[in-house]
């Protein structure tokens, strides 16, 4: 079951709740949950909850986009929802989730979602090309050749060190 709380910028909240896993929300009649609002389009929002407890929200290409935490969600793209996170759609501010799961199940389950991610981060950075300088990383000690040609050729860099360090050491007193 999805419950789902609508408050308005203006007038009452509105609970809808619907006894089905996956729900549709838009202004059409052909939606789960029809909401008539500005900016909301015919399909505008799938909210899915699954059996672990977590909740995703999906975007359906709408026009005016659904919001999560002051962020657009990137359309068709599932994204795990907490109860926590603010959503809005259209001209509706806020609209809170309940799936019926306990506060720490739900939790528990979006962390691991989290977790399990496969661990990319996009970052973008807004810093002019004049104001960056690119440093050549440090060597590691893999970048030391360990090839058998390389192996052979460390006594005779040692030597090469020792005679230097001597001829220093006598001739430059």
């Amino acid at each position: 079951m999805i419950k789902l709380v609508v408050r308005p910028s203006e007038g009452p909240e509105e609970i809808f709740s619907v006894q089905k896993q996956s729900v549709i929300v838009g202004r059409g009649s052909n939606c789960d949950i029809v909401l008539i609002a500005e900016g909301v389009s015919r399909q505008h929002l799938k909210i899915e909850a699954s059996r672990t407890g977590v909740c995703y929200l999906t975007d359906l290409g709408s026009t005016n986009g659904t919001i999560v935490d002051g962020k657009r969600i990137k359309p068709n793209t599932p994204v795990p929802y907490a109860p926590f996170h603010v959503v809005s759609i259209g001209s509706i501010p806020s609209i809170a989730i309940d799936t019926g799961a306990s506060a720490e199940k739900t939790l528990s389950a979006y962390r691991s979602v989290l977790r399990n991610e496969d661990k990319t981060a996009e970052i973008q950075l807004d810093i002019p090309a004049e104001k960056t300088v690119v440093r050549p990383r440090p060597p590691k000690a893999s970048d030391i050749d360990t090839s058998p040609e390389g192996k052979a050729l460390m006594p005779y860099v040692a030597i090469v060190v020792v005679v230097l360090g001597l001829s220093y050491y006598f001739f430059m007193k």
